[in-house]
C-alpha cells in the first residue's frame, strides 16, 4: 500500500471514534492503528504494534476460535467479512466488538487487511432490552389469550343453557340479557381469535440480519419469562442441552420469534399440571431444538394443514389454523432449516426445528 494512502488514512482515522487499522497479512504485523484502539480496549497501540499476538489475549475465550476462523476464511476468500465478538479488557470489563475487514489484494494474494472496529456494546444492550420487552409481551399475550378463551366460552355456554331452561314467554327480559351475554361473548372470542392469528406477514420476508449467538442463553431467557408467568405456575418446565454453550449464526429477532411461538403452542396444548420439555442438541454442522408437551396433541384433521398459510388453507377448502406454525416454517426455511412434529392426539406433541450452525468451524 502506497505511503500517500497511509498518510491520508491516518489523518482521517485519528479523528474517528471507531478503530481503524491496516494489517500486513503476509508479514503478520500492523502497519497502522489509530488511537481509538486504546479507548476501546484499554491497551496501548504501541504494545499491539510490537506484539500483534497480544490481541487474541483479550478476546473472550468462547470467541477465540470463531475470530481466528473468520479472519483466516476472509483472507482465503479474499472478500470482506463482518465479525461480532467479545473482548475482556484489562480492567475486567466485557465489551462487544463489531469488526469489518476488507482484504487488499496484490495480484492473486491477500497483501493487507484493512479493518474498522467499533464498540458494539451499547447497541447490543439496547437490542437485548428491546427483545426482552417483546418476548414478555408476546408470551404474556399468548398465555392470556389462551386462558381467556376458555372462560368466555363457558360463559356463552352457560347463558345458552340458562335460556333453554327458562320459558321465553315468562322471562322476556332475562332472555334479552342472555342474548346480550352470548353476543358479547361471541365478539370477545372473535377478537381473541383474531389476536392469536394476526401476524405481521411481512416480517417473514425481511432480509435476515444474522449474527453469532449463544442459543442456550437465548432459549433460557425466553423460558424464564414463561416460567415466571402467573398463568404457568402449575406447569413444570425442563430444559436440557448437549453443550453448555451452542453458538450459531442466526437472525436474533427471528430466532426468538420461533422459540416464543413453539413455547406458546406447547402451553396451549399442555394441561394445567403438565410438563413442557425443551432440548437443544448440537450436531456436527447443525442444531436441533425439540419442544415437547404432555396433555394433548394436534387434532388429526388439522395435522395436514398445520404449516399451511391461512389463505392457502381457505383456497383448498380447509379450516385455517392460525399463522404461528406457518411463520415458524417460513423462518426456519429462510435459515436453511426445517420444522416438523410428532403428535399423539390424546397424549403429547413434539415439535422439532433443525437449522445449520452457519459458522466456519
Amino acid at each position: 500500500m502506497e505511503r500517500v494512502d497511509i498518510d491520508f488514512l491516518k489523518k482521517v482515522a485519528e479523528q474517528a471514534d471507531e478503530v481503524y487499522f491496516i494489517y500486513d497479512y503476509q508479514g503478520n504485523r500492523f502497519e497502522f492503528i489509530n488511537n481509538a484502539f486504546e479507548y476501546v480496549t484499554k491497551l496501548s497501540c504501541q504494545e499491539l504494534i510490537n506484539n500483534p499476538a497480544m490481541l487474541l489475549n483479550i478476546v473472550h475465550p468462547d470467541d477465540v476460535d470463531y475470530v481466528k476462523s473468520e479472519y483466516i476464511a476472509a483472507g482465503k476468500r479474499q472478500s470482506k467479512a463482518l465479525i461480532n465478538f467479545r473482548i475482556l479488557r484489562p480492567d475486567k470489563v466485557e465489551r462487544w466488538i463489531r469488526l469489518k475487514i476488507y482484504p487488499v489484494l496484490d495480484g492473486n494474494d491477500t497483501a493487507f487487511v484493512f479493518g474498522i472496529a467499533e464498540d458494539d456494546t451499547p447497541r447490543k444492550a439496547g437490542f437485548s432490552n428491546m427483545q426482552k420487552v417483546n418476548e414478555w409481551k408476546d408470551s404474556v399475550m399468548g398465555i392470556l389469550s389462551h386462558d381467556l378463551r376458555g372462560p368466555i366460552g363457558i360463559i356463552s355456554t352457560l347463558a345458552s343453557a340458562i335460556g333453554a331452561e327458562l320459558p321465553a314467554e315468562d322471562h322476556t327480559q332475562v332472555h334479552e340479557w342472555l342474548k346480550m351475554i352470548r353476543d358479547v361473548s361471541k365478539k370477545n372470542l372473535e377478537m381473541i381469535k383474531n389476536l392469536l392469528s394476526t401476524e405481521p406477514l411481512d416480517t417473514t420476508k425481511v432480509v435476515l440480519s444474522k449474527e453469532r449467538l449463544d442459543l442456550v442463553q437465548e432459549v433460557r431467557q425466553v423460558m424464564d419469562i414463561f416460567i415466571q408467568s402467573p398463568n404457568s405456575l402449575s406447569t413444570k418446565f425442563e430444559f436440557t442441552c448437549s453443550h453448555d454453550k451452542i453458538f450459531a449464526q442466526v437472525d436474533h429477532s427471528k430466532f426468538l420469534q420461533v422459540i416464543n411461538k413453539l413455547m406458546s403452542n406447547a402451553i396451549t396444548l399442555t394441561r394445567d399440571d403438565g410438563l413442557i420439555k425443551v432440548h437443544m442438541e448440537q450436531l456436527e454442522n447443525s442444531v436441533t431444538i425439540t419442544v415437547e408437551n404432555n396433555g394433548s396433541g394436534i387434532p388429526k384433521k388439522l395435522q395436514p394443514v398445520l404449516f399451511h398459510k391461512p389463505a392457502e388453507a381457505v383456497a383448498n377448502g380447509e379450516e385455517p389454523v392460525g399463522l404461528d406454525m406457518w411463520v415458524v416454517r417460513s423462518i426456519m426455511e429462510s435459515h436453511g432449516g426445517s420444522v416438523w412434529f410428532e403428535s399423539d392426539e390424546r397424549k403429547s406433541c413434539k415439535f422439532y426445528v433443525d437449522f445449520p450452525i452457519g459458522l466456519n468451524f
